[in-house]
């Protein structure tokens, strides 16, 4: 068994302290890695907090405990209606179920936010700490790719019924989440830089997850743009999706690069955290699904309003984008290879890790549709689906058992 991390050099007599239960591991992270906190805050304090909380019902320990964890929740309830809507094997009664895993998720995402910031509002303290742990911290990112794919669902669900406010409304909300984006890329990897303790053997494929959110956020920037009236409006959005992805996409490659030299010299994680060997396939496929959408809106918008040339620079950025998202997204296709021989070489345990077979497969699943559908390509399309409906049912399966934890309170014990 790996030795886990000295967590905190600054303060050794000092036990972490219990934030959530050991079974959320599965991120690929040591369940015994936690952060060293930071000095100005009471010990005595924290450990009188933490002892009334025990004593406290279900809803009060359930407010102290929840993190940013939860947010791939939403990630992956998220991205399940936006595969069914886009696949290519279509049938009656499709866009109801639609309809409501997109108001299951808006609930979800609601409830979550609220607990987060009720959390935030009665004790300050445990913001601080969230941010300086080195495993908590890592899922800021899952806050704007849960908005992210709300946007996206309302752009398939809601603007073809809705008026000139809401899409206003809607690209409002995109820009906060790009916002939102654009500060967990640089504030989290700095965090991991400058508090975090970390040696090769210890990183983790959750790595990616606070970076990736600004590609998530080009993607349905290129939604939300395909919707704006306004030319300049949408001539900003666009630049502004291209700009995330320079953001993200070469730094999410450099932490890929970390991690794949984690892998060849300390080997596949331990069972319990297999499921984030799927994680840095999202990296790949979703620039792949950001480059063919930017390219697609880019064509439409460019040529209407004659931006740096117009039709002539609108059909070059349509073909670098698919020729990007095609390259991209045979390199997302070696990384779930590696990810599906992973989790074959045995029987792991169930954690908040397993969400990991949701969103990073749906992001696949989304880029390989929607390459069948600039090609015509019949194989693109059904394996698309094919990829769609495994990522159906393996949500079906993780969301009952991670609801029956949430119930009972085991994550939060």
């Amino acid at each position: 068994m790996t030795e886990p991390l000295d967590t905190s050099p600054s303060r050794p007599d000092l036990e972490p302290r219990p934030t959530f239960s050991s079974k959320t591991s599965g991120w690929g992270y040591y369940p015994d890695c936690e952060a060293g906190f930071d000095d100005n805050i009471s010990d005595e304090k924290a450990a009188a907090e933490e002892e009334a909380a025990s004593k406290h019902g279900y809803l009060y320990l359930l407010v102290y405990n929840f993190s940013p964890v939860w947010f791939p929740v939403t990630m992956g309830t998220g991205i399940v209606p936006v595969i069914l809507h886009n696949q290519f094997l279509q049938f009656r009664g499709l866009d109801i179920i639609v309809l409501i895993l997109f108001g299951l998720n808006a609930f979800i995402f609601l409830v979550f936010t609220v607990i987060l910031l009720l959390q935030y509002a009665i004790w300050p303290r445990k913001f601080k700490e969230m941010l300086y742990n080195p495993v908590h911290s890592l899922f800021i990112g899952a806050l704007p790719m849960g908005l992210s794919t709300l946007i996206n669902l309302s752009v398939y669900m809601i603007v073809p019924k809705a008026g000139k406010g809401f899409i206003m409304a809607l690209w409002v909300i995109w820009w906060i989440d790009a916002a939102m984006s654009a500060a967990s890329i640089v504030l989290v990897s700095f965090l991991i830089m400058h508090k975090h303790p970390a040696e090769l053997q210890g990183v983790t494929a959750a790595w990616v997850l606070p970076i990736v959110p600004g590609i998530v956020s080009a993607a349905a920037g290129a939604n939300v743009a395909g919707i704006l009236q306004n030319d300049t409006r949408a001539t900003t959005t666009i630049l502004a999706c291209y700009v995330l992805i320079g953001l993200s996409f070469p730094t999410g490659f450099m932490v890929a690069v970390v991690y794949f030299s984690r892998l060849l010299f300390h080997k596949l994680p331990p069972r319990p955290a297999i499921p984030s060997t799927f994680l840095p396939l999202g990296l790949s496929a979703q620039t792949s699904l950001g480059f063919i959408e930017l390219g697609k809106v880019s064509k439409t918008v460019f040529t209407r309003t004659g931006f740096l040339g117009g039709q002539a620079t609108g059909d070059s950025w349509y073909a670098a984008g698919i020729l990007t998202g095609l390259l991209l997204w045979a390199f997302a296709m070696v990384w779930f290879s590696w990810a599906i021989s992973s989790i074959c070489l045995g029987r792991f345990p169930f954690s908040m890790g397993w969400w990991a077979f949701t969103f990073p497969i749906g992001v696949l699943a989304t880029a390989t549709i929607a390459l069948g559908n600039e090609f015509g390509s019949e194989f693109f399309k059904v394996f698309g689906s094919m990829l769609a409906f495994t990522v159906t049912l393996a949500w079906a399966i993780i969301f009952v058992k991670t609801l029956k934890a949430f119930v009972t309170g085991e994550f939060f014990r």
